[in-house]
Protein backbone atom coordinates (compact mmCIF):
# COMPACT_ATOMS: atom_id res chain seq x y z
CA UNK A 1 0.00 0.00 0.00
CA UNK A 2 2.77 2.27 0.67
CA UNK A 3 3.55 2.43 -2.84
CA UNK A 4 0.29 2.97 -4.07
CA UNK A 5 0.65 6.25 -2.48
CA UNK A 6 3.92 6.89 -4.19
CA UNK A 7 1.65 7.72 -7.10
CA UNK A 8 0.63 11.02 -6.66
CA UNK A 9 -0.14 11.87 -10.18
CA UNK A 10 -4.13 13.10 -10.81
CA UNK A 11 -4.84 10.36 -13.32
CA UNK A 12 -3.85 7.60 -10.73
CA UNK A 13 -5.56 9.01 -8.11
CA UNK A 14 -8.49 9.32 -10.57
CA UNK A 15 -8.50 5.80 -12.02
CA UNK A 16 -7.75 3.99 -8.55
CA UNK A 17 -11.53 5.38 -7.74
CA UNK A 18 -12.97 4.43 -10.99
CA UNK A 19 -11.64 1.30 -10.68
CA UNK A 20 -12.54 0.19 -6.99
CA UNK A 21 -16.25 1.89 -7.92
CA UNK A 22 -16.62 -0.45 -10.95
CA UNK A 23 -15.14 -3.65 -9.46
CA UNK A 24 -17.38 -3.22 -6.75
CA UNK A 25 -20.97 -4.46 -7.58
CA UNK A 26 -24.10 -1.69 -7.84
CA UNK A 27 -26.76 -3.90 -5.39
CA UNK A 28 -24.72 -4.41 -2.32
CA UNK A 29 -20.74 -3.69 -1.88
CA UNK A 30 -18.01 -2.08 -0.30
CA UNK A 31 -14.49 -0.79 -0.82
CA UNK A 32 -11.91 0.79 0.78
CA UNK A 33 -8.89 2.98 -0.34
CA UNK A 34 -5.75 4.93 0.50
CA UNK A 35 -5.36 8.15 -1.83
CA UNK A 36 -3.15 11.07 -1.23
CA UNK A 37 -4.71 14.57 0.95
CA UNK A 38 -5.37 15.95 -2.29
CA UNK A 39 -8.30 14.31 -3.31
CA UNK A 40 -9.98 16.71 -0.38
CA UNK A 41 -8.91 20.19 -1.80
CA UNK A 42 -7.12 20.00 -5.06
CA UNK A 43 -9.00 22.27 -7.90
CA UNK A 44 -7.18 20.88 -10.56
CA UNK A 45 -9.54 19.75 -13.61
CA UNK A 46 -8.56 15.89 -13.33
CA UNK A 47 -9.13 16.15 -9.26
CA UNK A 48 -12.73 17.68 -10.18
CA UNK A 49 -13.30 14.74 -12.68
CA UNK A 50 -12.20 12.60 -9.76
CA UNK A 51 -15.01 13.78 -7.49
CA UNK A 52 -17.37 13.73 -10.44
CA UNK A 53 -16.67 10.12 -10.30
CA UNK A 54 -17.14 9.94 -6.98
CA UNK A 55 -20.24 11.55 -6.55
CA UNK A 56 -21.89 9.62 -9.70
CA UNK A 57 -20.57 6.06 -7.78
CA UNK A 58 -24.15 7.17 -5.46
CA UNK A 59 -23.80 5.10 -1.99
CA UNK A 60 -22.22 6.98 1.23
CA UNK A 61 -18.45 7.76 0.90
CA UNK A 62 -16.84 7.81 3.74
CA UNK A 63 -13.60 9.82 3.67
CA UNK A 64 -11.16 10.14 6.79
CA UNK A 65 -8.17 12.66 6.99
CA UNK A 66 -4.60 12.16 8.53
CA UNK A 67 -1.80 14.68 8.49
CA UNK A 68 2.11 13.50 8.85
CA UNK A 69 2.88 14.62 11.88
CA UNK A 70 3.20 13.98 14.30
CA UNK A 71 2.74 10.87 12.97
CA UNK A 72 1.89 9.86 9.37
CA UNK A 73 -0.40 6.63 8.34
CA UNK A 74 1.94 4.39 7.24
CA UNK A 75 4.54 5.40 10.34
CA UNK A 76 7.80 7.43 9.91
CA UNK A 77 9.15 5.18 6.71
CA UNK A 78 6.17 7.18 4.35
CA UNK A 79 5.71 10.48 5.92
CA UNK A 80 2.54 11.50 3.51
CA UNK A 81 -0.78 13.45 4.23
CA UNK A 82 -3.56 10.74 3.37
CA UNK A 83 -7.06 10.26 2.94
CA UNK A 84 -8.58 6.80 3.08
CA UNK A 85 -12.00 6.60 1.52
CA UNK A 86 -14.80 4.03 2.40
CA UNK A 87 -17.72 3.45 -0.44
CA UNK A 88 -20.72 1.28 0.50
CA UNK A 89 -23.91 1.14 -1.93
CA UNK A 90 -26.74 -1.25 -2.13
CA UNK A 91 -30.13 -0.94 -4.45
CA UNK A 92 -31.90 1.74 -2.46
CA UNK A 93 -28.70 4.09 -2.65
CA UNK A 94 -26.66 3.20 -5.67
CA UNK A 95 -28.87 5.21 -8.26
CA UNK A 96 -29.59 7.98 -5.88
CA UNK A 97 -26.38 11.00 -5.11
CA UNK A 98 -23.76 9.49 -3.14
CA UNK A 99 -23.97 10.88 0.15
CA UNK A 100 -20.91 12.31 2.05
CA UNK A 101 -19.48 11.98 6.01
CA UNK A 102 -16.18 13.54 6.38
CA UNK A 103 -13.65 13.73 9.64
CA UNK A 104 -11.38 16.95 10.36
CA UNK A 105 -7.96 16.47 9.45
CA UNK A 106 -6.59 13.89 12.23
CA UNK A 107 -3.50 14.29 13.86
CA UNK A 108 -2.02 11.47 16.17
CA UNK A 109 0.81 9.97 17.69
CA UNK A 110 2.33 7.13 18.56
CA UNK A 111 -0.03 6.75 22.05
CA UNK A 112 -2.86 6.94 20.26
CA UNK A 113 -2.01 5.19 16.92
CA UNK A 114 -3.75 1.62 18.47
CA UNK A 115 -7.22 3.31 18.57
CA UNK A 116 -6.73 5.63 15.96
CA UNK A 117 -9.86 3.79 13.77
CA UNK A 118 -11.80 2.99 16.82
CA UNK A 119 -11.63 6.71 17.39
CA UNK A 120 -12.69 7.75 14.12
CA UNK A 121 -16.42 9.41 14.20
CA UNK A 122 -17.38 10.84 10.79
CA UNK A 123 -19.78 14.18 10.54
CA UNK A 124 -22.87 12.90 7.71
CA UNK A 125 -22.94 15.58 5.11
CA UNK A 126 -25.52 14.56 3.17
CA UNK A 127 -25.49 14.76 -0.55
CA UNK A 128 -22.77 17.11 -0.56
CA UNK A 129 -21.27 18.73 -4.04
CA UNK A 130 -18.04 17.36 -3.71
CA UNK A 131 -16.87 18.37 -7.31
CA UNK A 132 -15.37 21.56 -6.05
CA UNK A 133 -13.80 19.79 -2.74
CA UNK A 134 -14.10 17.59 0.16
CA UNK A 135 -14.54 19.48 3.55
CA UNK A 136 -12.82 18.14 6.61
CA UNK A 137 -15.15 18.66 9.07
CA UNK A 138 -15.30 17.38 12.99
CA UNK A 139 -19.16 17.31 14.35
CA UNK A 140 -22.25 18.79 13.51
CA UNK A 141 -21.41 22.17 15.07
CA UNK A 142 -18.23 22.58 12.65
CA UNK A 143 -20.36 21.50 9.70
CA UNK A 144 -23.30 23.83 10.38
CA UNK A 145 -20.56 26.58 10.79
CA UNK A 146 -18.92 26.05 7.64
CA UNK A 147 -22.34 25.67 5.39
CA UNK A 148 -23.38 28.93 6.91
CA UNK A 149 -20.27 30.14 5.96
CA UNK A 150 -19.99 29.02 2.65
CA UNK A 151 -23.45 30.65 1.82
CA UNK A 152 -21.78 34.25 3.09
CA UNK A 153 -21.67 36.73 0.09
CA UNK A 154 -18.38 38.24 1.01
CA UNK A 155 -14.83 37.19 0.06
CA UNK A 156 -11.25 38.61 1.29
CA UNK A 157 -10.24 39.92 -2.12
CA UNK A 158 -13.32 41.78 -3.01
CA UNK A 159 -12.33 43.57 0.39
CA UNK A 160 -8.54 44.48 -1.17
CA UNK A 161 -6.48 46.43 -3.77
CA UNK A 162 -4.70 43.10 -4.56
CA UNK A 163 -3.16 40.10 -3.67
CA UNK A 164 0.12 39.43 -5.11
CA UNK A 165 4.01 37.65 -4.26
CA UNK A 166 6.81 39.46 -2.31
CA UNK A 167 9.50 38.85 0.74
CA UNK A 168 10.63 39.82 4.08
CA UNK A 169 12.49 43.01 3.37
CA UNK A 170 9.07 44.47 1.19
CA UNK A 171 7.25 43.57 4.97
CA UNK A 172 9.35 46.55 6.77
CA UNK A 173 6.96 49.66 8.07
CA UNK A 174 6.66 52.50 5.59
CA UNK A 175 4.14 55.06 5.43
CA UNK A 176 1.29 54.60 3.04
CA UNK A 177 1.75 50.62 2.91
CA UNK A 178 -1.16 49.16 3.76
CA UNK A 179 -0.69 45.13 3.21
CA UNK A 180 -0.72 42.65 5.21
CA UNK A 181 1.92 40.01 4.47
CA UNK A 182 0.93 36.10 5.10
CA UNK A 183 3.72 33.19 4.98
CA UNK A 184 2.50 30.07 2.57
CA UNK A 185 3.43 27.60 4.73
CA UNK A 186 2.05 26.73 8.10
CA UNK A 187 1.44 24.41 10.71
CA UNK A 188 0.16 25.20 14.24
CA UNK A 189 -0.89 29.14 13.31
CA UNK A 190 -1.11 30.93 10.32
CA UNK A 191 2.30 33.48 9.79
CA UNK A 192 0.48 37.01 9.28
CA UNK A 193 2.18 40.44 9.81
CA UNK A 194 2.51 43.68 8.59
CA UNK A 195 4.27 46.91 9.81
CA UNK A 196 7.82 45.38 10.70
CA UNK A 197 9.88 47.38 13.11
CA UNK A 198 13.41 46.38 12.85
CA UNK A 199 16.76 47.14 13.08
CA UNK A 200 18.76 48.04 10.16
CA UNK A 201 20.91 45.21 10.88
CA UNK A 202 17.92 42.61 10.94
CA UNK A 203 16.74 44.46 7.67
CA UNK A 204 19.96 43.57 5.79
CA UNK A 205 19.85 39.81 6.82
CA UNK A 206 16.20 38.91 6.21
CA UNK A 207 15.62 36.02 4.21
CA UNK A 208 14.40 35.72 0.92
CA UNK A 209 11.66 33.28 1.85
CA UNK A 210 8.34 34.35 -0.36
CA UNK A 211 5.33 35.68 1.03
CA UNK A 212 1.99 36.46 -0.18
CA UNK A 213 0.44 40.29 0.38
CA UNK A 214 -2.72 42.03 0.55
CA UNK A 215 -2.77 45.41 -0.09
CA UNK A 216 -5.76 47.68 1.57
CA UNK A 217 -6.92 51.03 0.94
CA UNK A 218 -6.15 52.45 4.16
CA UNK A 219 -4.95 51.57 7.53
CA UNK A 220 -7.84 50.31 9.55
CA UNK A 221 -8.33 48.05 7.00
CA UNK A 222 -5.17 46.17 7.05
CA UNK A 223 -5.83 46.10 10.93
CA UNK A 224 -9.36 43.95 10.62
CA UNK A 225 -8.15 41.90 7.51
CA UNK A 226 -4.58 41.45 9.81
CA UNK A 227 -6.96 40.20 12.95
CA UNK A 228 -9.25 38.21 10.68
CA UNK A 229 -6.16 36.39 9.09
CA UNK A 230 -4.49 35.72 12.85
CA UNK A 231 -8.11 34.11 14.06
CA UNK A 232 -8.86 30.91 15.17
CA UNK A 233 -11.79 30.88 12.61
CA UNK A 234 -9.52 31.27 9.49
CA UNK A 235 -7.07 28.66 10.92
CA UNK A 236 -9.72 26.62 11.14
CA UNK A 237 -10.83 27.10 7.79
CA UNK A 238 -7.28 26.69 6.39
CA UNK A 239 -7.55 22.97 8.00
CA UNK A 240 -11.02 22.49 6.90
CA UNK A 241 -10.10 23.57 2.83
CA UNK A 242 -6.42 23.07 2.73
CA UNK A 243 -3.81 20.44 3.49
CA UNK A 244 -2.29 21.34 6.32
CA UNK A 245 0.89 22.84 4.88
CA UNK A 246 0.54 25.27 2.13
CA UNK A 247 -1.27 28.70 2.58
CA UNK A 248 -2.41 29.42 -0.90
CA UNK A 249 -3.51 33.00 -2.76
CA UNK A 250 -6.66 30.89 -3.67
CA UNK A 251 -7.43 30.38 0.09
CA UNK A 252 -6.73 34.18 1.38
CA UNK A 253 -8.44 35.54 -1.71
CA UNK A 254 -11.57 33.51 -1.08
CA UNK A 255 -11.58 33.85 2.84
CA UNK A 256 -15.37 34.67 3.16
CA UNK A 257 -14.43 37.74 5.46
CA UNK A 258 -15.20 41.23 4.85
CA UNK A 259 -13.35 44.28 5.97
CA UNK A 260 -16.23 46.61 6.87
CA UNK A 261 -17.11 46.52 11.01
CA UNK A 262 -19.98 48.71 11.09
CA UNK A 263 -22.82 46.95 13.26
CA UNK A 264 -20.22 43.90 14.06
CA UNK A 265 -18.56 43.21 17.10
CA UNK A 266 -15.51 44.24 15.41
CA UNK A 267 -16.66 48.10 15.56
CA UNK A 268 -16.59 47.74 19.19
CA UNK A 269 -13.51 48.56 20.95
CA UNK A 270 -11.27 48.36 17.90
CA UNK A 271 -8.59 50.69 19.01
CA UNK A 272 -8.31 47.98 22.13
CA UNK A 273 -8.07 44.91 19.61
CA UNK A 274 -5.78 46.45 17.33
CA UNK A 275 -3.57 47.11 19.69
CA UNK A 276 -3.50 44.20 21.19
CA UNK A 277 -2.87 42.68 17.92
CA UNK A 278 0.05 44.45 17.31
CA UNK A 279 1.46 43.56 20.46
CA UNK A 280 2.07 40.03 17.97
CA UNK A 281 5.22 42.05 16.63
CA UNK A 282 6.94 42.51 19.83
CA UNK A 283 7.39 38.62 20.28
CA UNK A 284 8.26 37.14 16.94
CA UNK A 285 10.10 33.27 16.09
CA UNK A 286 13.50 33.98 14.94
CA UNK A 287 15.30 31.68 13.13
CA UNK A 288 18.47 31.70 11.05
CA UNK A 289 19.54 29.66 8.24
CA UNK A 290 23.10 30.25 6.76
CA UNK A 291 22.74 33.48 8.19
CA UNK A 292 19.71 34.49 6.87
CA UNK A 293 16.47 35.74 9.52
CA UNK A 294 13.24 34.05 9.23
CA UNK A 295 10.70 35.92 11.47
CA UNK A 296 7.61 33.95 12.27
CA UNK A 297 4.87 35.68 14.27
CA UNK A 298 1.99 33.62 16.44
CA UNK A 299 -0.97 34.51 17.71
CA UNK A 300 -1.27 32.42 20.63
CA UNK A 301 -2.26 34.41 23.81
CA UNK A 302 -3.61 37.45 22.50
CA UNK A 303 -6.51 38.59 24.16
CA UNK A 304 -8.72 39.43 20.89
CA UNK A 305 -8.23 35.88 18.90
CA UNK A 306 -11.35 34.86 18.34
Amino acid sequence: MPRLMQGRTPTFTRYFIELACRLAKRDRSAAALVVPLSIAFHGGQQYRACRRVMGAAGGTWKCAFFDREPHALFGEDVKTRAAILIHSRDTNTARSAAKVATTGLRKFTSRTRARLFESTAFTPLGSYPIPEGIPKLAGRVQAQAFAYLRQRDTRLDRCSLGIGAAHFKEAVASAGDFRVFVGRTAYNFINVFHGLVLSEADINRLSDVPLTFLRFASRADADVAFGLLSSRLAFWLWHVTGDGFHVSKGFLASLPFSTETRGTPLSADSAGRTANLRRIRTNPVASVNKGRLTLAFPPHGASCRT
